[in-house]
């Protein structure tokens, strides 16, 4: 009794939230942000959902790095103090590429995704990704820690998240390729 793409496409549906659909298990997603700016400096940021384990767990995940660092030491802490603040979220570092994605991943199991946890996983990537983006700009690109100038972003009162248009979402997904996905 795992979670199915169609399931999910519905449930993004009844939340009114644009997206394309990549491949059979995979859907993309653009919301427009407050303080966050892309790497191109749109106040747009891309995510990608897919289920995988035949539905069994859900992953979604900043198709483009949220930041690259070539000062990872100072990004990595960061990172490490926003997942002590902050439910659901995690970051993946590319060490390689000096490049971070923002991920949420969580076991489905036997149990299907609901409409409101679906929601909540968006709406706390996007909370997080501005609350935080001059935080970890200054740690990308200075080498510093520092959470004194955080933004007054309350992830609870991210009531109506706005959901980019077809085009804009067809923007992020030139930056699918077969190493980012699942």
């Amino acid at each position: 009794m795992a979670t199915s793409i169609d399931e999910l496409k519905s449930q993004l549906n009844e939340l009114d939230y644009n997206f394309v659909e990549h491949d059979e298990s995979t859907l993309v997603l653009s919301f427009k942000t407050e303080t966050y700016r892309d790497p191109d400096g749109d106040p747009m940021v891309t995510l990608v959902i897919q289920l995988p384990e035949e539905g069994e767990h859900f992953y979604a995940f900043t198709p483009r790095p949220i930041f690259v660092s070539e000062q990872p030491d100072a990004l990595i802490r960061v990172c490490l103090l926003i997942q002590l603040r902050e439910k659901l979220i995690k970051f993946d570092f590319d060490e390689e590429e000096g490049a971070l994605r923002l991920v949420v991943e969580f076991p489905l199991e036997d149990s299907n995704l609901t409409v409101t946890q679906l929601q909540r996983c968006l709406r706390q990537m996007i909370h997080v990704i501005d609350k935080y983006y001059q935080v970890l700009n200054r740690a990308a690109k200075k080498g510093v820690v520092d959470f004194s100038e955080e933004e007054d972003v309350d992830g609870d009162s991210v009531e109506d998240v706005d959901s980019g248009t077809p085009l804009e979402i067809e923007e992020g997904i030139s930056y699918l390729d077969s190493d980012t996905l699942l």
